[in-house]
């Protein structure tokens, strides 16, 4: 049986990964940041225009606050329970319009001072919509090629038809991370860890529901191993959900063998 982890112990394995460069946090709203931030070394908030931004805190100079955002550049299609009628179920004209969708990510960084990492979180487009990956990337690109380096940036994608070496060289030519998730139509995460070219930038950013099976562990570990051997910061965001905490006090234990071998002790006496 797996020991038990309380808060305090858990702190120290997150303490331990950080030397290496793996920081493990949790997708949190707004007003829940301030526990979390207390809990966790990097912490990614849900950011939307249309909603309550999380308070400024006081925080520390090591800790990473990502957020993501929600905005209504990032969709193609406006959904049929949109809250403007007119809109419902029209193409969006304005999906990725370079101009716009900055001029959004500049309101949540005015909002927001300490903003470290920006994940910008495509939602899900239909093959029958007909947008060729052509499209999808050149609009991608002008986007990319439009924000102001003042922050890291990851972009994450439901398409899985999209995942070509063209846009993985896109994001690497900007320095933006793909973030890899495990979606609903987006290979499981050992495999989307594995595809080629995937790591595109000095960060990686990882996104994954809360779960206990066998792919979900191995996505973690391929995850930590590559970016450990590539010298690559990794961000480990698992999605809001009762049982996160138990989940790392779970996982941290399974790690042990793993941060037994990157002790400096044992790498000195090899």
């Amino acid at each position: 049986m797996l020991p038990v982890l309380f808060p305090h112990d858990l702190r120290l394995y997150l303490r331990a990964w950080e030397r290496h460069h793996v920081h493990f946090g949790v997708v949190c709203s707004g007003p829940r940041l301030p526990l979390c931030s207390s809990l966790f070394p990097t912490v990614c908030v849900e950011l939307s225009s249309q909603g309550v931004h999380p308070p400024v805190l006081s925080l520390p100079d090591d800790f990473v606050l990502a957020g993501a955002v929600s905005s209504e550049t990032l969709v193609y299609r406006f959904p049929h329970a949109h809250h403007n009628t007119m809109t419902r179920g029209k193409v969006n004209h304005f999906f990725l319009d370079p101009g716009m969708t900055v001029g959004e990510f500049s309101h949540f960084n005015k909002c927001i001072p300490r903003l470290d990492l920006l994940i910008i979180p495509l939602r899900h487009i239909e093959r029958s919509e007909g947008v060729s990956f052509d499209l999808f990337l050149r609009l991608l690109d002008d986007v990319l090629a439009a924000l102001p380096r003042t922050q890291r940036y990851a972009v994450e994608i439901r398409n899985s038809e999209y995942l070509l070496p063209e846009y993985f060289e896109c994001l690497r030519y900007h320095g933006v991370a793909h973030v890899l998730n495990d979606n609903a139509g987006m290979p499981a995460l050992i495999d989307h860890v594995l595809l080629p070219h995937v790591l595109t930038a000095g960060h990686v950013v990882v996104r994954t529901s809360v779960g206990r099976t066998p792919e979900v562990w191995l996505g973690l570990r391929e995850s930590i191993h590559r970016c450990i051997g590539e010298n690559r910061d990794l961000y480990l965001y698992l999605e809001e959900h009762e049982g996160r905490e138990s989940f790392l006090g779970s996982l941290m234990p399974l790690l042990d063998g793993d941060l037994a071998k990157l002790s400096p002790i044992r790498t000195k006496a090899a």
